[in-house]
């Protein structure tokens, strides 16, 4: 079930509940938003949050620490933030000054990075299965 509600959501934009089954989106922090950005397009962050909470429900318990993957967080309250660039061995600590873009939805590579840091094996052929057609 997908609900507004502020007490569920737990001072989140959105949380999932998979006990409950239940998916809570916060109206304080939407409203948040309007009132600090009102040009915002507030639909983009509802897809983001929905799509990273139904994550969740699939499954994937992880976070990932690239700020480019549904199922990353920008600061998790205990001082970690998300990295615009994974730093490697290499890496000279600029990864944070680089752009990359955040896909509204999971992509493949959103999917099979989240599989892995949950524990789980790829994908048969790499895609999700297909639904059954109903005629």
């Amino acid at each position: 079930m997908l609900q507004w509600d502020e007490q569920e959501s737990r001072g989140n934009f959105a949380l999932a509940n998979l006990t409950s089954r239940t998916l809570s989106l916060s109206p304080k922090g939407f409203e948040l938003l309007r009132t600090r950005n009102p040009r915002h397009d507030a639909s983009q962050t509802l897809q983001m949050a929905i799509s990273h909470e139904m994550g969740h429900f699939f499954g994937l318990m992880a976070h990932s620490r690239r700020c480019v993957d549904v199922m990353s967080y920008y600061h998790n309250n205990k001082g970690e933030v998300c990295y615009k660039r994974m730093p490697t061995a290499n890496s000279d600590n600029n990864a944070n000054k680089v752009v990359e873009y955040r896909h509204l939805l999971p992509t493949a590579c959103d999917i099979e990075r989240c599989r892995r840091i949950n524990g789980k094996s790829p994908l048969p052929g790499g895609r999700l299965p297909q639904s059954p057609s109903v005629e």
